[in-house]
């Protein structure tokens, strides 16, 4: 499988639209629509409405769809008091998330989900067209016969605490656009027995550092930016909020089998595990889904009309919208591999394979 093929997205309108029949749904029937759609024979246009919403619940307009992601409304998972509460409620990452995915507000437009470390308090979060392009890297990985795409365990260090603090690990990840490898580290991973204490508290604390350079290819490293920190003058985020990239989860995903499969081990999962459902709908959203609207010219001034596929925020909003439709569980609760996913749209096969 190459890396064309697997990461690809069409560039231009006739990508989307040559062959198929262009269905133009409103804005209360189109995620009914991307249910049903055969991407083989389908493609759809959003005419003349938004899918991110103009200003935030505060008033405040979004400038644009990155704005959104930052600043727009989150899923907040339960929150305790200390670790010890956390033990007391069972708050495992697997119930927090679960509870919280279950219970969405059907009249707000999510951009990701939210929680806090117990020991910093500083706010940790994730978008969901992220844990899907993680699990992505993870998949093309393990599915790529090329050895320079596979994922890497470079270091292993073993903290002397590895119940309270977890484990650190260096890890090697495959770029989606280029061939070289990001190298990255994670730190806190839950590594911890069944019995801990800190089994309730310490996927909390999962970080990621190494996003100031360390992307490797034919040999030579330069310098990348992978990190989604938050600007902190530009949006006012006095906490500066960590957003794990599609690299991190990846890498974590990795760290995970590996884990499983040398010691038998489980380790916690802060990030939900999407399933063939959601993989192949996020597909259509990427691949077979326009929106026309207006674009005023810095230059003169002047509107002019423009079609184009998809931005992250759009994407991230009707991902929201099919968790409200289906549940939790049949979007993002695997029990199957994730590393056999497959991420070559069927509207593709045929014509990359």
């Amino acid at each position: 499988m190459n890396r064309e093929t697997f990461f690809y997205r069409p560039t231009t309108v006739r990508d989307v639209t040559a062959g198929r029949t262009v269905l133009e749904p409103d804005r209360h029937t189109l995620v009914d629509v991307i249910d049903k759609l055969d991407p083989r024979q389908e493609a759809i246009l959003v005419r003349d409405y938004t899918i991110v919403p103009t200003v935030s619940e505060q008033g405040i307009p979004y400038t644009h769809g990155q704005n959104f992601l930052k600043r727009g409304p989150k899923v907040h998972l339960a929150q305790p008091r200390s670790m010890e509460d956390a033990r007391q409620k069972c708050l495992s990452a697997l119930i927090s998330r679960a509870y919280a995915l279950n219970n969405l507000d059907p009249h707000r437009f999510y951009s990701g989900v939210s929680w806090r470390s117990l020991r910093t308090r500083q706010r940790k979060e994730f978008h969901l067209v992220d844990i899907l392009e993680g699990a992505r890297i993870f998949a093309f990985a393990h599915q790529s016969s090329d050895t320079d795409d596979k994922l890497r365990i470079k270091i292993y260090t073993k903290t002397p605490n590895l119940q309270q603090q977890g484990g650190t690990f260096e890890v090697e990840v495959p770029s989606r656009s280029q061939e070289g490898r990001y190298s990255l580290t994670l730190h806190h991973v839950p590594i911890s027995r069944r019995d801990s204490f800190h089994r309730y508290s310490l996927w909390r604390e999962l970080s990621g550092s190494g996003h100031g350079g360390g992307f490797t290819a034919n040999g030579e490293k330069r310098k990348r930016v992978c990190s989604k920190t938050y600007d902190p003058v530009t949006f006012r985020d006095a906490s500066r909020a960590e957003v794990y990239c599609p690299h991190e989860v990846a890498a974590f995903l990795h760290i995970s089998q590996r884990v499983r499969e040398t010691t038998g081990g489980v380790i916690r999962q802060p990030f939900p595990l999407p399933t063939q459902f959601i993989v192949d709908r996020y597909l259509t959203l990427k691949n077979n889904v326009l929106i026309t609207g207006k674009k005023r010219s810095k230059i003169t001034q002047k509107e002019y009309r423009v079609t184009r596929g998809l931005n992250e925020a759009e994407v991230e909003i009707l991902l929201w919208q099919l968790v409200k439709k289906h549940g939790y569980q049949k979007l993002f609760y695997s029990q199957t591999r994730l590393q056999d996913r497959a991420w070559v749209h069927s509207s593709l096969v045929s014509q990359h394979t």
